[in-house]
């Protein structure tokens, strides 16, 4: 009877821990795959935006936002574009951040933009 006892006991034990860890894995992975939808949305509007001519891209970053699939996957996503004009080069940051459980840091990938009309630079 005591082994009985003793073998519910551990039954009931690691149902318990075994219940707390996937809802902690569930967790982990849909956070990863929010973080990799991020870094695909960022890297596929930074490579348009740096792909335009100079006139096109000023009017490509006014109009930039988060694709409609993306609303879905991340809720209430806003870009944050930065431009960095200096003698190092030309280059743009771009920024998104969700709304996460947590705190968090927006996820950012930077693009350095080739200006053809200065010297020494090659296509």
């Amino acid at each position: 009877m005591a082994e009985i006892l003793v073998s519910a006991v551990l039954l009931v034990a690691v149902i318990s821990l075994t219940g707390g860890l996937l809802g902690r894995i569930q967790r982990i992975e849909k956070g990863t795959q929010q973080y990799q939808a991020a870094v695909d949305e960022l890297a596929n509007q930074l490579e348009r935006i740096v792909m335009l001519d100079p006139k096109e891209r000023e009017e490509a970053i006014q109009k930039i936002a988060v694709s409609p699939g993306l609303e879905n996957i991340l809720g209430n996503a806003v870009f944050t574009l930065q431009e960095h004009n200096n003698a190092d080069g030309n280059r743009i940051t771009l920024s998104i951040k969700w709304d996460r459980s947590g705190p968090s840091e927006p996820v950012s990938l930077t693009a350095w933009i080739s200006d053809p009309t200065l010297k020494g630079t090659t296509e």
